[in-house]
């Protein structure tokens, strides 16, 4: 019996429609490999994905697109399809068409595939395990703008009935460091700004058999600009501005104008007009402009350009106002005018301005080396152009502490060098000094007193001597030492006697002070003349001296 030509294209549209329903069946599984993408085809219609992403120690949730009430689960490895095995910390529970895997961990990762117990239909699912603090693929986006209310929610639904979740938020900075927002349902702003914008994580917390587990989710909120409306503007070039030109050259010049991506307006046009004619757009003329309109998505506006071209600029265009001008049925004047000007030939530097540059240079190099070799010289100078007979208003008594360091006998003062060193001081230039010996009363507790007495010095005056330190020494010493390198009430001057030597010899908290350059050399009986320069470092070191009620003021 023949067929005719239209009934086999009818027998093979209907064996496609059964083919298709077939695929769809929730009765029969066929592989439709080669023809349709069943699989494809049936989680797009559950609505199920078919790669699922959970971060490591979180709970794990595969839903099935099958729909039965006994399903089996089982996962693909090296030996085929294997059997779930729950393991201790780490249950697994089935709800309907959902698996819950309580705290997955990376090796879980793999495919996994839920079947009917009585049928031979199943599905396949992907699961990733990641370490990271999140994927791409795990984010949801949400956006806002500035100055407006948002509600950042929950979006994941494969919430587990066997136990109560407890919701809290928190933002992830980008180092994965979390900080705690809130533990309500959503997460709400009055009014958003450009500092709310970041990654939010909500953490749904589910305690099971006394256990507690937890899986996350994560909202990407980006803030975008103010949705004020943008009054129209023109923002290039500026009002009355001077534009240098060649002559007998070509310029165009660029006027920009800014106006809201939604105007109320009907009418706008951006032109050039020359003193009250406005300029034309052919290009066959001398001066000319043309005009574009752009749309600039990203930040919700509209630029209109009009390119004003001169193509030969001669004396006729200097000096010139020209003018663009936005019109509009805005009642609004909204111009811009610029001038063209003869642009400045750039000469060679007179030969004069280098040699003065390298003089100055040459000065500013003197002037640094003499200062540095003279500063004691100058700072002393200034000191006594401005002693008077004021005291200083630092509230301390004394101008020095005397202290004794040991060192060996080649290094150390004599006993007749320390007294000469301390009533040249005292009597020559009226230094108030603190002695142990001479200045603490009878029956003063000797560390409380050493330590006031340290306090109350803006010097601490440090002698080498070969005998072994006394007790008061030693209270003065690390006093002193405490207060000037840790309190930093108190400077040090530390006295070393040629031959220098190494610096091993000195304590070892001394070391320091003695290579930063606060010490002075004693050179034995050359240091001894007021006009040597030990005295003038020393001066250097000490407090500005006072005024004597006799001496003379030399003017």
């Amino acid at each position: 019996m023949k067929v005719s030509l239209n009934m086999k294209w009818k027998m093979l549209l209907l064996a496609i429609y059964l083919f298709k329903e077939t695929c769809a069946s929730d009765g029969v599984q066929i592989d439709c490999e080669g023809f349709f993408s069943c699989a494809a085809w049936m989680y797009r219609r559950s609505g199920v994905p078919a790669n699922v992403f959970f971060r490591e120690g979180e709970i794990a949730v595969l839903r099935c697109p099958l729909k039965s009430s006994s399903l089996v689960w089982r996962k693909n490895s090296s030996l085929g399809l294997q059997e779930l095995i729950e393991e201790v910390g780490r249950p697994q529970v089935k709800q309907k068409d959902m698996l819950f895997m309580m705290k997955v961990l990376k090796n879980d990762s793999g495919m996994y595939t839920c079947m009917e117990k009585n049928g031979d239909k199943n599905a396949w699912i992907n699961l990733t395990v990641y370490s990271e603090c999140y994927m791409d693929d795990t984010i949801y986006d949400d956006y806002s703008h500035e100055k407006k209310s948002y509600v950042i929610t929950k979006k994941f639904l494969n919430d587990p009935s066997f136990c109560q979740l407890n919701i809290t938020w928190f933002k992830v900075s980008d180092n994965c460091h979390e900080t705690y927002i809130s533990s309500t349902k959503n997460i709400h702003f009055e009014m958003v700004s450009k500092s709310d914008e970041g990654v939010y994580k909500s953490k749904s917390f589910c305690k099971y058999k006394g256990m507690l587990y937890y899986t996350s989710e994560t909202n990407n909120l980006s803030v975008k600009a103010s949705m004020d409306p943008l009054e129209p503007k023109i923002i290039k070039p500026q009002p009355n501005e001077n534009i240098s030109v060649d002559l007998g050259q070509k310029v165009e010049i660029m006027c920009l104008a800014v106006m809201d991506s939604h105007p109320k307006t009907e009418y706008m046009e951006l032109h050039w007009i020359n003193r009250s004619s406005n300029i034309p757009t052919d290009q066959n003329m001398t001066v000319y402009y043309n005009s574009t309109i752009q749309e600039q998505r990203d930040q919700n506006s509209y630029h209109m350009i009009a390119w004003l071209v001169v193509k030969n600029v001669s004396k006729v265009h200097l000096d010139t106002a020209f003018t663009c001008k936005l019109d509009s049925d805005l009642w609004v004047l909204i111009n811009v005018s610029i001038t063209l000007k003869q642009k400045v030939t750039s000469k060679s530097v007179p030969t004069v301005s280098l040699a003065i540059v390298a003089v100055s240079a040459f000065i500013v190099v003197v002037v640094i080396i003499v200062y540095y070799k003279l500063r004691i010289d100058i700072v002393l100078f200034f000191r006594d152009i401005q002693r008077n007979q004021c005291r200083p208003t630092d509230g301390k008594q004394y101008d020095a502490y005397i202290s004794y360091y040991q060192t060996c006998s080649e290094e150390a003062l004599t006993e007749d060098e320390r007294v000469l060193l301390l009533n040249l001081l005292e009597t020559q230039y009226s230094y108030r000094l603190c002695v142990y010996d001479r200045d603490l009363l009878p029956g003063e507790a000797a560390v409380e007193a050493v330590l006031e007495r340290v306090k109350q010095s803006r010097r601490l005056l440090l002698i080498p001597r070969a005998e072994g330190p006394q007790a008061e020494d030693q209270y003065g010493l690390q006093g002193g030492l405490h207060a000037a390198l840790v309190d930093r009430h108190t400077r040090l001057i530390l006295i070393r006697k040629t031959p220098r030597g190494g610096l091993d010899s000195l304590p070892e908290s001394l070391r320091l002070l003695a290579r930063s350059g606060g010490a002075v050399t004693w050179k034995g009986n050359r240091s001894a003349p007021l006009s040597s320069e030990f005295w003038k470092h020393m001066l250097y070191h000490m407090p500005a001296r006072r005024r004597q009620q006799n001496e003379l003021v030399l003017l």
